[in-house]
């Protein structure tokens, strides 16, 4: 059982309270190519016959009642015989030669330089420093689209620029070339999270924000790939703090599940190759990497809220606008959430009754609810007392790889 799972959660404390708050989103880069009309019309003054518009069928007559037989090819196709009717030069209607449609020179967002696209001045010294003066047609469309804050799809051909396109709007936010260029060594946690099908196109990329970023930045960002030695990944996570990930689904999602890598804080998710990478060999990764990256937005409630703060919050988390809500005991007592399906006690109740207390938050109304107990291995006598006093079962368990696992019974 996923510990993430729940739609609504209820985290429960002593009577001291101390919670943060935590927000996450995701970002997905892309954009639609460039398209092409073409149209090709004839205008000279012909009679419009079967030959013209490219039958190669002849006609015949019949005699009295008998039917023509119109011969295309192997086919035979009867149709009545009616009088045919000649159509003249004079009646044959001329139409002008449609020149093609070129929708992306058309399209406003045709920019000449990378200052016109919203660019930090730093970003854009450092691309011209590595020769790219002139946006593509794809980064033209595709960077004010994200730095305006929307989720993109970009689809254009190979070799059109499509990886500057989400990296851009990522190095105007995060790190030294970003607007904020004099607090970025404040952040520690992983900003975005780059994910690649492949080994070769994840260190493709690393190399691409390295070259941008400089020696002197360039850990900033970490690849994360499927083939190395996944001890020294997790150190260098540890020892460089990187606000930028680029890697494999597998590897990681096996480090986040391993706890060394936190991405609750993300703020931008990009899916390089996003076709193979929603295939069913990466599903159960990428379901992962995209639980943790969106985070959980939660909120406190306590005994210093005023009536309207207190009815408020719990209107969202009815909601479904809130997922989580740390509170206290004294403050949890008359809570009536029926969605509420888990209940963490993170601080061990004093007694069965008010175990009891607790645990009715959840599977109200006939529904079903999860309890979990968090405890010291000198507190586990207790759990056992209260089991026993309350005739309820309680299960031993544990956190496995961010899964909590219910331990086999002895």
């Amino acid at each position: 059982m996923s510990a993430l799972a729940a739609s609504r959660v209820l985290l429960l404390m002593g009577d001291t309270l101390s919670a943060t708050k935590s927000y996450g989103f995701s970002r997905i880069a892309a954009q639609p190519s460039g398209v092409r009309f073409f149209g090709r019309v004839s205008t000279k003054s012909e009679p419009l016959t079967l030959a013209n518009l490219g039958f190669k069928g002849e006609i015949k007559a019949g005699k009295g009642n008998e039917k023509n037989k119109l011969k295309l090819g192997v086919s035979t196709i009867e149709v009545p015989k009616r009088r045919e009717k000649p159509v003249t030069p004079k009646e044959t209607k001329v139409i002008k030669t449609k020149e093609r449609v070129d929708v992306a020179a058309l399209a406003p967002f045709a920019a000449k330089s990378f200052s016109e696209l919203g660019l930090p001045p730093l970003l854009v010294e450092r691309l011209e420093k590595e020769g790219y003066k002139v946006p593509t047609d794809v980064q033209a469309a595709a960077i004010p689209t994200i730095l305006k804050d929307h989720d993109v799809v970009i689809q254009s051909y190979t070799g059109s620029g499509k990886t500057l396109a989400y990296l851009l709007p990522i190095l105007s936010e995060v790190g030294p070339l970003g607007k904020d260029s004099d607090g970025h060594r404040a952040r520690t946690d992983v900003e975005a999270v780059v994910v690649a099908p492949s080994r070769e196109l994840g260190m493709q990329i690393v190399r691409e924000v390295e070259k941008l970023l400089g020696p002197s930045d360039k850990r900033m960002v970490q690849q994360l790939v499927g083939g190395a030695n996944k001890a020294r990944q997790e150190e260098a996570l540890k020892k460089n703090k990187p606000a930028i990930v680029v890697g494999t689904p597998g590897r990681i999602a096996e480090i986040s599940a391993s706890g060394k890598l936190r991405t609750h804080g993300c703020r931008f998710l990009v899916l390089d190759e996003v076709d193979e990478l929603l295939a069913f060999n990466f599903r159960e990764d990428m379901h992962r990497i995209v639980e943790h990256a969106r985070g959980m937005k939660a909120t406190e409630l306590h005994g210093d809220l005023g009536k309207l703060a207190r009815s408020t919050i719990l209107k969202k988390l009815r909601n479904g606008d809130v997922r989580v809500l740390l509170t206290n005991e004294l403050s949890a007592r008359g809570l009536d959430i029926p969605e509420c399906d888990l209940v963490v006690n993170l601080e061990l109740p004093t007694d069965p009754i008010h175990y009891a207390h607790r645990a009715g938050r959840t599977g109200r109304l006939g529904r079903k609810g999860n309890v979990v107990t968090i405890c010291e291995e000198q507190e586990v006598f207790v759990v056992r007392k209260m089991q026993k006093q309350l005739e309820v079962v309680i299960k031993p368990c544990q956190f496995a790889e961010g899964n909590l696992v219910v331990d086999e019974e002895e």
